[in-house]
Parts: structure tokens; sequence; C-alpha cells
């Protein structure tokens, strides 16, 4: 099962690839670790169980499909501790792995530093994505953005 709740900064960069679905998300990937960066949390992209990790902790998941050239699904951050709080008590385990550790971005800067919200990450994430992509930056909306404002046809 997918979990996606609150806390949590989610992106599912529609795109087209040609055979290297693993470029796309090793970007995908790259990205969530620069967010991390950004607000000051080491993490670390791992391969094997897929995922972004400080140390043993899984901070973020990735997850990609795709079919006839085209990818859905991607990634999703855990920013605040309530995107993480289903996995602590047992009721989801991260990408199948029984008795993993999750994390989030706030519970890694527990040192009193305020964090942007989930939608103050959004611009970050998104030009992180653009420079993984190779895209041109996109211009974010401060309200809630229409899907014309995030979106890249490529």
């Amino acid at each position: 099962v997918t979990y996606h709740g609150p806390g949590q900064l989610v992106a599912y960069p529609i795109r087209r690839v040609q055979r290297n679905v693993l470029a796309h998300v090793l970007a995908l990937g790259e990205s969530a670790v620069a967010v991390a960066a950004g607000v000051g949390v080491t993490a670390e992209l791992c391969r094997e169980p897929l995922g972004i990790y400080v140390g043993a902790r899984k901070l973020a998941a990735i997850g990609v499909s795709a079919q006839g050239g085209v990818t859905t699904h991607g990634l999703a951050i855990n920013v605040t501790s309530e995107a993480s709080a289903g996995f602590r008590r047992g009721l989801f385990h991260p990408c199948g792995q029984v008795g993993g550790q999750v994390t989030s971005l706030a519970e890694e800067r527990a040192d009193g530093v305020t964090l942007p919200t989930v939608a103050g990450l959004v611009e970050p994430l998104a030009r992180a994505l653009c420079r993984a992509f190779g895209w041109p930056e996109v211009a974010v909306a401060s309200e809630a953005p229409s899907l014309d404002a995030l979106s890249i046809d490529r």
C-alpha cells in the first residue's frame, strides 16, 4: 500500500523517459537529498533498500512506474513528525520493511531550529527537480498553485 498523509511533501513528476527509468529514480533521490541539505539534514540516497535515509532511518520514499515510456508516481519526503507517526505505531511499514525505522526532517532537526512548512518546501523541491532533470526553473506560486503553474511538458 502507498501511504501519503499530513506532513509529507509529495511530488509525482510525470515525464517521458526512454529506457532509463533508473536515471529518473536517481534524480528524484538527488532532489530529496538536496531539500534535506537545504534545512541542515544530511541524508543519502540508498539503492537497497531504495529510499532516502538518515543513518538507518528512512526520510523519504521513492516509487516509480513507467508505462509506455511515461513515468507515474514519484517521491514523498517526511517533513513533520506527523508524517512518520503511522509508521512508528506500526500501522504502516516503510516500503514493506517490517521493523524499518522512519524519520522526518523535523525529527532530525530537533535542535530548536524552525523548519519551513511542507508548503514552504515546495519551491526548493521544484527547483531541485528542475536541476536534476535538466529542466529550466519554474516559477512556483505562493498561493495554492494550479497544475498549469507546476507542469513542464517534455
